[in-house]
């Protein structure tokens, strides 16, 4: 039987996905371990949060953007600031331009579309060796920079960061509600209550203020 170097190369490497698609997370898994990478899945936000709670020891994750309960850079700026030191790499089947913004921000290493397969394990290889994409910073200065974000955004619930994310993301109020699962009544009330602990007059002050504190 011929020996398949690469795997053995890479047999020490464990990556963590991420991904609420069942297809999508059984493509992912069998092309990796068909290279030789450990890899573990979960399937919501906070499973992916969960996950940490334990000593695996984790050398890339695979982050989708969209869970049932979190967005994939909420998820982000969470590990982020548990000084979780694990690289991360963003997925989507969205346009990256919905997503890279606020994934830079909150310290991930890449975002890639789905679609191109051809040049994720690369990327995986250059992440893992310690190579962010460009626009993306390594994860010891994220890190740092999130580690001194201002108590301002501390006062936010859950579910309010994810309507000023989603707002900054271009969704419209109805799209947050339907994103959400809520009425539009309940998203204009999320508003009002951002606006309040925030200071502002309105929705895009609330975004720019929440923007500047990271």
């Amino acid at each position: 039987m011929a020996i398949n170097k690469e795997a053995c190369i890479l047999v020490d490497k464990s990556i963590l996905i991420a991904e609420d698609d069942d297809l999508a997370a059984i493509v992912l898994h069998n092309e990796l371990t068909r290279l030789g990478y450990q890899c573990f899945r979960t399937s919501t936000g906070q499973q992916t949060l969960d996950f940490f709670s334990g000593l695996r020891k984790i050398h890339l994750i695979l982050l989708d953007m969209v869970f049932s309960d979190f967005t994939g850079p909420l998820v982000c700026r969470a590990l982020r600031q548990q000084a979780n030191a694990v690289p991360i790499l963003g997925l989507t089947a969205f346009p990256t331009d919905r997503y890279s913004h606020a994934l830079s921000l909150f310290g991930a290493q890449g975002l890639m579309s789905k679609s191109a397969y051809r040049e994720l394990i690369p990327c995986i290889r250059r992440i893992i060796q310690g190579h962010p994409m460009p626009g993306f910073e390594p994860v010891d200065s994220a890190i740092i920079r999130l580690s001194n974000t201002k108590q301002v955004l501390s006062s936010l619930s859950v579910t309010e960061e994810k309507v000023v994310l989603l707002r900054i993301n271009g969704f419209s109020n109805a799209q947050i509600a339907e994103y959400l699962g809520n009425k539009p009544s309940t998203v204009r009330k999320h508003w009002q209550n951002i606006t309040y602990k925030l200071r502002c007059n309105n929705a895009d002050q609330a975004c720019r203020i929440w923007e500047s504190q990271l």
